[in-house]
């Protein structure tokens, strides 16, 4: 689990509540992803919705390269030795951003990964104060980790 975010060389972003609020893309959404690109980090877009051609289609259309590929069901996700081995990365290198404390955040905590929770979506700060779940990093949204990763330290709250 890495405890510095720029050290993190694949992001495994959850789509609705961390990329996407409904239709709109979150601030900074694209310069997040354009940043991991430039970085040679990799990305991979989680969901629980099954149906992933429908976020394949919403994410093409705002402007987010996104194919049968990068994204994945939570489901899917779980086979952590799997995913590690087809994009060639460690475990250890992996994180995953999500705004939701009793899916993402405890899908990261099980799975030994570093866990990136972002205030944007359902989770609050109060859910997390009365949560038995401890994100490795809380951001306030995608904006704040996109900071991070290409300037310098922005503050975890």
């Amino acid at each position: 689990m890495n405890t510095n975010i720029k050290d993190i060389e694949c992001f495994l972003i959850d789509i609705e509540g961390a990329i996407l609020l409904g239709n709109n893309l979150i601030d900074y959404a694209n310069e997040f992803l354009d940043t991991l690109i430039n970085q040679n980090k990799k990305h991979i877009f989680i969901t629980n919705n099954l149906s992933k051609s429908i976020y394949i289609e919403k994410l093409r259309e705002l402007g987010i390269d996104c194919n049968k590929e990068n994204i994945f069901s939570l489901d899917e996700i779980t086979d952590i030795d799997s995913i590690c081995k087809k994009f060639n990365i460690q475990k250890s290198s992996m994180a995953i951003v999500g705004d939701k404390l009793y899916d993402n955040m405890l899908l990261g905590q099980s799975l030994g990964i570093t866990s990136i929770l972002v205030l944007s979506g359902i989770s609050t700060m109060y859910d997390l104060e009365m949560s038995d779940i401890h994100p490795t990093f809380v951001f306030r949204s995608i904006k704040d980790i996109y900071t991070n990763i290409k300037y310098t330290l922005v503050e975890n709250i």
